[in-house]
C-alpha cells in the first residue's frame, strides 16, 4: 500500500523496457530513419490485437524491427517522445484507435444514443464535413437530433476537448498545421468507421 508521504512525491516519468530500447535505437547516429506502424488487422467483422510495430534503418541497410501489443499508456509516452508512424494514413490509424479509448468515457457518461446524435452535430457544426471522407461518412450515418439542454454542451465540450488534445499532440510530433488537420480527420474517419460499424455494414450488405 502506498504511505501518504509517498503520494506526493513527484511521479518518475512513464518507463517501459520497449520504450527504452526504441528510444536507444531512435537517438543512435548509425539509424538513419525509424517510425511506428500501427496495425490492427481484420478478420471477417472483427479485429485481431492491435500492435505497434518499431522499425529502424541502419546506414548499412539493415533493419531493426520489433513491436509490442497496443497498450494506451505506451502509445501516449511514444506520441511526447515523437514517435511518428510510417505515413499520414497510418498515423491516422494510430489516432483513430486512440480516439476509441478517450471518448468511451464520454459515451459511458451520456449513452451510446445521445452520444452519438451529439458527435454528429459537433462535426456538422464545426467544419469536419469540409473533409471529402467524413462527409461521405456522415452522409451514411442517421441518428436523431440531441434535445436541447445543457448536456448537450456539455457532452459537445467533452468531444472538443478530446478532439483538441489530439491535435496538439500531432502539432507536438512535428506535423504541419495542415498535415495534423488530415490525420485528425484521418483518425475521425476510422473511429467513425468503428463506431457506427460503417464497413461491418458495407460487407453485410445493409
Amino acid at each position: 500500500m502506498t504511505k501518504l508521504d509517498d503520494l506526493f512525491v513527484k511521479q518518475s516519468q512513464y518507463d517501459h523496457p520497449r520504450l527504452r530500447s526504441w528510444l536507444s535505437y531512435k537517438n543512435n547516429p548509425s539509424i538513419t530513419k525509424s517510425y511506428l506502424e500501427f496495425r490492427r488487422e481484420r478478420d471477417g467483422l472483427v479485429f485481431k490485437p492491435a500492435t505497434l510495430y518499431f522499425v529502424a534503418e541502419r546506414v548499412d541497410g539493415t533493419e531493426f524491427c520489433d513491436s509490442e501489443p497496443w497498450d494506451a499508456a505506451f502509445n501516449d509516452a511514444l506520441v511526447k517522445r515523437q514517435f511518428q508512424s510510417r505515413d499520414a494514413e497510418n498515423e491516422g490509424e494510430r489516432f483513430g484507435y486512440r480516439l476509441i479509448g478517450l471518448l468511451q468515457p464520454i459515451v459511458n457518461k451520456f449513452g451510446d444514443g445521445y452520444f452519438n446524435s451529439v458527435l454528429v452535430r459537433h462535426l456538422e457544426e464545426n467544419g469536419y464535413t469540409s473533409n471529402e471522407v467524413i462527409l461521405d461518412q456522415l452522409t451514411k450515418i442517421h441518428t436523431n437530433a440531441p434535445y436541447n439542454s445543457e448536456h448537450v454542451t456539455d457532452c459537445q465540450e467533452r468531444i472538443d476537448g478530446v478532439l483538441a488534445q489530439c491535435a496538439g499532440q500531432l502539432t507536438g510530433l512535428g506535423y504541419s498545421p495542415q498535415d495534423s488537420r488530415n490525420i485528425l480527420c484521418g483518425a475521425l474517419a476510422y473511429y467513425l468507421d468503428e463506431r457506427f460499424h460503417l464497413t461491418n455494414r458495407q460487407i453485410l450488405n445493409w
